[in-house]
């Protein structure tokens, strides 16, 4: 349905595929349910990608998605990218690869003095695991500096994560983490869809809450801007 939806933009003369072109040729070319998907994803998408909407954006592309919920979910998402975790979802219990059990509150205020880069991924998710090699190199660009690289899987099946460990970045300034997708950070934070990125400052300041991508720049420069 994307492809189709490209496709009817395309002959339409339109050969920018930015947001704002995407979204008019959904509303234009589709109705019900179908314009639901796709006015819903498109946005969702921005969030996961980091892309950066205000409210009166957002507002303006789901205006006519029928179906309430999803319409709730993106707003949800806006101010969820503007706010800090909830108590509840910082309460979440991460389990270590030897069976030991941490919240994620008592990990940021174990490094609270550390810039951390989130990374929740799992074994079944081919994305997660392309970036992997770039991720690598990231920890090893910054292990002389006080980041943290932090890997949470969201596998149900805890043997086939163990399994996959040695072949993850393993350096002394990573620590691996094991998490039910189904736990109250995993639900406030809408995950999956993964890989996912979040990258927490000092004194456990979200800095993104969706952060771009091991092999990108971004990432690179947005860890050095918070060095300061």
């Amino acid at each position: 349905v994307f492809g189709y939806a490209y496709f009817l933009m395309i002959e339409e003369g339109n050969q920018k595929a930015d947001y704002t072109a995407l979204i008019n040729s959904y509303k234009k070319n589709f109705s019900g349910r179908t314009r639901d998907f796709l006015l819903y994803n498109e946005t969702r998408g921005n969030f996961i990608r980091n892309v950066m909407m205000d409210l009166q954006t957002i507002k303006e592309a789901t205006d006519s998605i029928m179906d309430r919920a999803l319409r709730d979910t993106l707003f949800f998402l806006h101010n969820k990218s503007k706010q800090g975790f909830s108590i509840e979802a910082v309460d979440t219990k991460i389990e270590e690869p030897t069976g030991k059990q941490i919240t994620l509150k008592e990990l940021f205020l174990t490094y609270s003095q550390k810039i951390i880069y989130l990374d929740f991924w799992a074994t079944w998710c081919g994305p997660c695991i392309i970036e992997m090699p770039d991720s690598k190199t990231l920890t090893e660009e910054f292990k002389n500096n006080s980041v943290e690289f932090v890997y949470i899987s969201i596998d149900t099946d805890k043997q086939k994560w163990l399994k996959k460990l040695p072949s993850l970045p393993n350096g002394s300034n990573t620590l691996h983490f094991i998490m039910s997708p189904e736990s109250n950070f995993a639900k406030e934070m809408a995950i999956p869809p993964i890989p996912r990125y979040m990258l927490i400052g000092r004194g456990g300041k979200i800095i993104s809450s969706n952060a771009p991508r091991p092999r990108s720049n971004e990432i690179r420069e947005l860890i050095k801007k918070n060095f300061k």
